[in-house]
């Protein structure tokens, strides 16, 4: 009877442990196909970033180049931020020459007879100028004893005006520099040299005129009143 009894009872203990052997077995394989799931789910998430599909984990929005909060910090964008813009120039002003450089030269370049040349050179011997700046528009306004002209443009597009000896013209202002802008005219009726001018403010506060007629440049350097 005792060694019967011992049999049974390692009968029932030897099935105790298989069925806790299976148990655990059981557990095991589930964490391992969760963590397969997991796995999979998170796989899948990264080689898909822009969209998001049932099952899958939501896309970090730091992966995003979202803005996280963390600790009042946030994550750096991946767009370059645009560069400022330089400071506008002032030309606005009333202006009087100080000097002047190859005026008559430009004259005779420009066809105009020697009588006319020397009325011209002595009217513009002090001209008055003033300059009136918006952004890039500009007004500008230039008087002399025979002759006062006025030209409106605005930076980048064309206008009409008139080239020193009074031929009507296209022109057409840029910026050269931060500080200089030049213009090119195209004469509307005839032939004659390349004309233009640019106006430059230097850094001791002067504003510099020059005119060109093909290879002639006439300097005119002009300061505020």
């Amino acid at each position: 009877m005792e060694l019967g009894w011992s049999r049974a009872e390692h009968s029932c203990t030897c099935a105790q442990t298989l069925q806790a052997h299976k148990h655990t077995t059981h557990c095991t394989h589930m964490r391992v196909r969760a963590q397969s799931r997991a796995h999979l789910v998170h796989t899948s998430t990264c080689r898909a970033p822009s969209g998001h599909r049932a099952g899958q984990q939501p896309i970090p929005r730091a992966a995003l180049g979202l803005a996280v909060p963390v600790l009042g910090l946030t994550a750096p964008s991946p767009f370059p931020r645009c560069p400022r813009l330089a400071a506008m120039p002032n030309f606005s002003g009333n202006w009087k020459m100080k000097s002047s450089e190859n005026f008559e030269e430009l004259l005779k370049a420009l066809g105009v007879n020697m009588m006319l040349r020397k009325i011209a050179v002595a009217a513009a011997s002090k001209p008055a100028v003033e300059i009136k700046q918006d952004g890039e528009s500009f007004y500008i306004k230039t008087s002399t004893t025979v002759r006062t002209t006025e030209i409106s443009f605005r930076i980048g597009e064309e206008f009409e005006e008139q080239t020193v000896d009074g031929r009507p013209c296209k022109s057409l202002a840029k910026w050269e520099s931060e500080n200089k802008m030049v213009c090119e005219q195209r004469l509307l009726k005839g032939e004659g040299p390349r004309t233009g001018w640019s106006r430059e403010l230097t850094n001791d506060g002067e504003l510099i005129l020059t005119m060109t007629a093909d290879d002639v440049v006439c300097t005119r350097v002009y300061i505020r009143e």
